[in-house]
């Protein structure tokens, strides 16, 4: 219950800071070792994250909806973690925000 509180506090001041963006999306860098912990990502799964699946796939950032940016947050949040495995490859997730 604690770590659930935690995480949607963190969510929300996520939320809040992104709302003072002009834009914000996902940077994503493919890595060659395995992280320590790293969120395994389904194609059914991926197909929740659109702007993500795009930016994997052309190794770009990729502008994206808050809401798409929160929901992913608080996933990796819950996992502690930055990484995703998917399609056999392992990928660190950032955060951007620009004015």
């Amino acid at each position: 219950m604690k770590k659930q509180l935690i995480i949607g506090i963190t969510v929300l001041l996520f939320s809040i800071w992104l709302s003072g963006c002009q834009s914000q999306g996902f940077m994503v860098d493919r890595i060659n070792e395995e992280p320590t912990n790293y969120v395994n990502m389904t194609e059914e799964q991926m197909n929740k994250f659109p702007h993500l699946k795009e930016a994997i796939l052309t190794n770009k950032s990729v502008e994206t909806p808050p809401e798409e940016l929160s929901r992913l947050q608080g996933i990796l949040e819950y996992y502690d973690t930055d990484y995703i495995y998917y399609q056999n490859e392992y990928y660190e997730i950032g955060f951007y925000c620009a004015d």
